[in-house]
C-alpha cells in the first residue's frame, strides 16, 4: 500500500507540473498572436488615414503628405445649390446665405446678399424655385460655361470669349478709344480686386447693363440721355433705384469718362455710371436720397455691403 501511495504521488505532481507548462504555453502563443494581429492591424490603410476616427491616434500626423496632394475634392455648382431645397419653399435671405457656401465661389457675404435681390424677381424679399431656376438660366449658366478653368473667377481671355459669344453684344461696339485693352478696362470698370478677375457678382453687372443697353436703345457706339434713363432702371433692381434725375447721373458719367469729342456715353462710360449709381445706392440703404450721411456711410462700411476694402 505505501508503495502504491507514493507512486500516486509522484504521478499526481508530474501531471500538475505538465498541466501548468501547458498552461503557459497556451498564454505564450495566445500572447504572440493577439500581439501579431494588433501591429498587423496597426499598419493597415485604416489606421493609417486615422483622421477618419473620432480619437485619431497622437502618434502619428491625422493628414499624410498623400492625402493633401490629391484631396479629390470638387465644388459643388453654383446652379445647382438650391437643387435639394424644397421646390415649394420660399427661400429668405438669412437662409439663402446658409444654403450658398458663398466662399467657395470667390463670393463676400455681401455681393451674395446683392445676388439674391438680383434674383428676387417680384420683390416679395423671397426667393422660389421658379425665380431662381429663371435666374440661373439667365446668368448663373452662361457664367460657369466661360468659366473654362472651374475657378468661378473669369480672366480676361475668357470674359473676351463670354462676352464675344452674347447675343446681346452684337448690340454693342467698343470702338477704338482703348485700343486692345477694351476688355480690360471693361473688366477693371466693375471688379473689387487688384487683378483684372470677374466674380460671378462682378460679370451680373456687365450682362445686366448690356440686358439695359439693348432693351433700350438702337445705337452700337454711344447711348442718350433718354435710352439712359431706361437702361439704368432695367440694369439696377428698384431696391437699388434712387431718387436722383437721371440727367445728373449721365453727365456726372461723362465727367468720370472724360468724354470731351461726344456728347454720350460710350458703354465702357455707360457700365461704369451704372455700377457706381448701383455702389451709391447700396452704401445708402436704406435711404434713396443723393446725399449719403457720414454715419450711415461709416455703418455700411463696417457691415462690409461692398467688398471695397475701405478702412
Amino acid at each position: 500500500m505505501k508503495l502504491v501511495k507514493n507512486f500516486l504521488e509522484i504521478n499526481s505532481n508530474f501531471l500538475k507540473k505538465i498541466i501548468i507548462l501547458y498552461i503557459s504555453l497556451l498564454l505564450i502563443l495566445n500572447f504572440n498572436f493577439l500581439n501579431n494581429n494588433i501591429v498587423n492591424c496597426l499598419n493597415t490603410k485604416q489606421y493609417r488615414n486615422n483622421q477618419k476616427f473620432a480619437y485619431p491616434n497622437t502618434y502619428e500626423a491625422p493628414t499624410t503628405t498623400q492625402d493633401v496632394k490629391d484631396p479629390k475634392f470638387g465644388v459643388p455648382k453654383l446652379s445647382l445649390s438650391l437643387f435639394e431645397e424644397n421646390p415649394q419653399r420660399k427661400i429668405r435671405l438669412k437662409d439663402f446665405l446658409v444654403v450658398i457656401n458663398y466662399s467657395l465661389y470667390k463670393l463676400t457675404r455681401g455681393e451674395t446678399e446683392l445676388i439674391f435681390h438680383f434674383a428676387d424677381m417680384n420683390k416679395d424679399d423671397m426667393i422660389d424655385q421658379r425665380e431662381w431656376e429663371a435666374f440661373t438660366a439667365l446668368f448663373v449658366f452662361p457664367f460657369e460655361a466661360c468659366d473654362y478653368t472651374g475657378s468661378y473667377l473669369l480672366d480676361e481671355q475668357e470674359f473676351k470669349k463670354c462676352f464675344d459669344a452674347d447675343p446681346r453684344a452684337k448690340a454693342v461696339d467698343l470702338g477704338e478709344r482703348f485700343g486692345d485693352k477694351n476688355y480690360t478696362v471693361l473688366m477693371e470698370t466693375v471688379s473689387s480686386r487688384q487683378e483684372s478677375n470677374l466674380n460671378f457678382h462682378d460679370y451680373l453687372i456687365i450682362r445686366r447693363g448690356l440686358f439695359g443697353w439693348k432693351e433700350c436703345h438702337s445705337s452700337h457706339d454711344t447711348i442718350s440721355k433718354y435710352a439712359f434713363q431706361c437702361a439704368l432702371k432695367s440694369a439696377i433692381p428698384i431696391k437699388f433705384q434712387i431718387k436722383i434725375n437721371s440727367d445728373t447721373i449721365y453727365n456726372a458719367g461723362r465727367k468720370l469718362g472724360n468724354i470731351n469729342e461726344n456728347p454720350e456715353l460710350d458703354f465702357v462710360s455707360y457700365i461704369r455710371t451704372i455700377y457706381f449709381t448701383y455702389v451709391f445706392s447700396i452704401y445708402n440703404l436704406p435711404n434713396d436720397s443723393p446725399f449719403i450721411e457720414k454715419t450711415q456711410f461709416l455703418k455700411a462700411v463696417k457691415e462690409d455691403r461692398f467688398p471695397t476694402h475701405f478702412s
